[in-house]
């Protein structure tokens, strides 16, 4: 099932800050939705060195008991909601954190280059369930920053339905969001990985969704070379009319060079999918290809100037078996066509229509 691939793959990249547990979460079905615990009842602590321990603060809207087992970075205890929809639910709460960080470092607030956390909130009453956040930090060394969260919602109380317009967004109570990434500004280098795993609300009973995306560059702009990799798979699983308008594919591959005495830029874009809409490609010259949603589009540019000898460029553009090319040997100015689609979706950086950005 793509889904359970998805969730498969998602673990395996992001193995370093994944619990195993995860790997049990992919086809979990709730028999009822209370709702994640709201964002606010995480990081209500911080580090404090100079006594090797945590200082832990009580959620509004909760009592709080004294920790029952407490140890160099590790905290445990019962914590019970006062009022509302929820009240009298019990949670034991449980944090683990390196007391070697800065202190006051916690989820929200991390200054030193050094950083983990992990709290968990179990439900003792009720259909019980696990809510769980996990962060790493690590900016030691010449290696950049490399930075990881995981949220986990796992059981019946915790479990929430989203509509799928929200999936890829992280921190609103999906079964299983990964972020994971090291970014090296000295370097000109950075790769991100993004996964999100929920259940939707606009679907039939029992329907999933999975997101997962990747954001890399590595660039040398000093010599005149930059370069970048963007990729997104949107799939819904349970509902074949919802995965119509969601399952999506969005991959954009570019590069520029431009050292003293040749410039060149290339770049290939794919859309897949919900991803297309409908709209055509049209050349001055070439065949128009059209494309209705659904579709998948292809589109390659390469535009060169080398100094002595010239330039060239070419745009092709593909929908099935149709399509139309066009190339210059006294231009390099790509692209060649022009792009008219009726979509306009503005949902995030991988869906920026043209359909493809310039």
């Amino acid at each position: 099932m793509k889904i359970r691939k998805a969730i498969k793959m998602a673990v395996t990249g992001a193995a370093l800050t994944a619990p195993m547990m995860m790997v049990m979460v992919g086809d979990a079905m709730a028999t009822a939705h209370t709702g994640a615990l709201p964002s606010s009842m995480f990081g209500n602590w911080s580090v404090d060195t100079s006594a090797d321990q945590l200082n832990v603060d009580c959620p509004t809207g909760y009592t709080c008991a004294t920790a029952s087992v407490t140890d160099t970075g590790f905290m445990q205890r019962t914590i019970t909601k006062v009022g509302g929809a929820q009240d009298g639910s019990e949670y034991v709460q449980t944090i683990i954190s390196d007391v070697s960080n800065t202190t006051g470092d916690s989820f929200g607030n991390q200054t030193g280059n050094t950083f983990f956390g992990d709290e968990n909130f179990i439900k003792m009453n009720g259909l019980g369930g696990l809510s769980g956040q996990s962060m790493l930090k690590d900016a030691t060394g010449s290696q950049g920053v490399f930075t990881a969260q995981t949220n986990l919602n796992a059981g019946d109380e915790f479990m929430t339905m989203q509509n799928t317009s929200d999936a890829g967004s992280m921190g609103d109570g999906s079964m299983v969001e990964l972020q994971q990434g090291i970014v090296d500004t000295a370097n000109e280098f950075q790769s991100r990985f993004q996964f999100d795993h929920g259940m939707a609300m606009d679907g039939a009973m029992g329907s999933k969704f999975a997101v997962i995306g990747i954001d890399d560059f590595a660039n040398d702009t000093a010599n005149g070379f930059t370069s970048g990799f963007q990729f997104q798979n949107k799939v819904v699983e349970g509902d074949t009319a919802l995965a119509a308008t969601f399952d999506a594919k969005l991959q954009d591959i570019t590069m520029m060079l431009d050292p003293a005495d040749i410039t060149q830029e290339f770049s290939v874009k794919t859309r897949e999918g919900a991803a297309t809409g409908n709209g055509a490609s049209q050349f001055s010259s070439a065949p128009t290809v059209t494309f209705t949603a659904g579709d998948s589009i292809y589109q390659m540019d390469l535009g060169q100037s080398v100094t002595g000898a010239g330039d060239f460029g070419i745009t092709e553009f593909k929908n099935g078996g149709s399509s139309g090319k066009e190339q210059s040997l006294t231009s390099a100015a790509i692209p060649f066509n022009t792009i008219t689609d009726d979509l306009g979706v503005t949902t995030d950086a991988f869906e920026a229509f043209d359909p493809f950005a310039p």
